[in-house]
């Protein structure tokens, strides 16, 4: 069984780094002509992401690999308008301290389930 809390924090990192990925497309291109920015809807990503039930993949050999779900992000893309520096930079500052955030939860996380596999010590 998977831990929701583990699920939580995988999709917001997730969704982190595509964002970041789109913020950089969007300063990458924001002196070409007729560039339109996107964004990422990040709300709905996250809603969706831990409502989804993944669906087991049976693994036929112990040297095969584990398989890893993938998720079509494209229909949380959307387009917006011109795009301006300044806007973009402080998305990408949000963005980052999101993911830190995120990274600091899964740390906690990781560390309480230590704590607890070894008796509280």
């Amino acid at each position: 069984m998977t831990n929701p809390i583990f699920k939580l924090i995988k999709a917001g990192m997730d969704a982190g780094i595509v964002q970041h990925s789109l913020i950089s497309n969007n300063i990458a291109n924001a002196e070409t002509a007729h560039y339109v920015g996107s964004k990422l809807d990040f709300d709905s990503y996250l809603k969706d992401a831990v409502a989804r039930r993944s669906m087991a993949l049976a693994r036929t050999d112990q040297r095969h690999l584990p398989a890893r779900q993938v998720t079509d992000i494209t229909p949380y893309i959307r387009l917006g308008g011109p795009v301006s520096i300044d806007a973009e930079m402080a998305d990408l500052a949000r963005n980052t301290l999101t993911y830190h955030t995120f990274t600091e939860f899964m740390i906690r996380e990781q560390d309480m389930l230590k704590t607890a596999i070894k008796g509280g010590k």
